[in-house]
């Protein structure tokens, strides 16, 4: 009796874990699909398969159309980029486009590196005219999923949220540019006040390193990081006081110069978490790269993310 009941017992977990192999080998064709195949409903299925959430919303489309002379400076700037693996900051410059026939902003192209101009599939970033949206987002990100680490850093960001962090608005969409189909894309939302809003924070200046300066004199003197090398930033100039903007900066380049302690800046139990979770999902774009966003607030009261 006894070894009938442990071969039930092998056959039963065998039974299951093939069911579990079986589950995993399909959400894992459906995203080999999507990327492939470029339809980003089959991604968005997939995700719903594991996460269960209802925001995440069935296939959209987001068409952007730019006037063909608009198209063609872009293509200029992406062209030199290409042969120079870097883009300066002349390339930077943006073109009006529209946006699903509504929508009125402006477009550029992003991304430091070749891996963002790859053939016609460009990474853009893109801004619109005040009060106006998309996708809840006032400023984005167009980018392959590749350059984020695939889903990796859909599941960061809803984790983020979840532990009280600042998450960005990142989903996967089709993008139609000018009536012509293009593979799937990812959405990223940027940083300014509606990103602070939608996370339940409070107002108050959003400060990144901006490597650019860094990059330019990497590509020139081969030189090492250090932060002489890294300008610091405000993302939200808008409305923020001078003084609210410098104490921010201050804070932060006094801990890049050992001028103050991790803890004297950062609230350390959350800069931890923060870390872990960005180490879990392999996760670095936030730390490193043009969209690092580091929002503190006031020092004295120790709720810097």
């Amino acid at each position: 009796m006894k070894k009938r009941n442990l071969i039930l017992l092998v056959i039963g977990i065998s039974l299951l874990f093939s069911i579990l192999v079986t589950l995993q080998l399909n959400w894992s064709r459906q995203i080999v699909k999507s990327l492939y195949y470029g339809e980003a409903k089959y991604l968005t299925s997939a995700i719903k398969q594991l996460f269960h959430n209802d925001e995440t919303e069935a296939s959209e489309n987001l068409e952007l159309k730019i006037n063909p002379d608009d198209l063609k400076v872009l293509s200029r700037h992406r062209d030199r980029a290409y042969l120079n693996n870097f883009i300066s900051a002349s390339e930077k410059e943006y073109v009006p486009v529209i946006i699903n026939d509504t929508t009125y902003g402006k477009i550029r192209l992003k991304g430091n590196l070749n891996d963002h101009r790859i053939k016609n599939e460009w990474s853009y970033k893109v801004n619109l005219q005040k009060n106006h949206f998309v996708f809840g987002c006032e400023e984005f990100c167009l980018l392959k999923p590749e350059r984020r680490g695939f889903v990796s850093e859909y599941f960061m960001h809803k984790i983020m949220k979840h532990l009280g962090f600042i998450g960005l608005h990142y989903n996967f969409i089709n993008l139609i540019l000018n009536d012509a189909p293009t593979r799937v894309y990812a959405i990223e939302e940027g940083f300014t006040d509606v990103l602070l809003t939608k996370n339940g924070k409070s107002i108050a200046p959003i400060i990144k390193f901006d490597d650019d300066k860094y990059l330019e004199a990497l590509k020139r003197d081969k030189i090492k990081i250090s932060p002489a090398n890294v300008k610091i930033v405000c993302l939200n100039k808008k409305g923020k006081s001078e003084a609210d903007i410098l104490e921010a900066k201050t804070l932060l380049s006094d801990f890049c110069f050992h001028k103050k302690s991790a803890s004297e800046v950062f609230n350390i139990e959350k800069l931890g978490l923060y870390f872990a979770v960005m180490d879990h999902w392999g996760t670095r774009i936030l730390l490193f790269g043009k969209t690092n966003g580091f929002i503190l607030k006031r020092q004295q009261n120790a709720s810097n993310q």
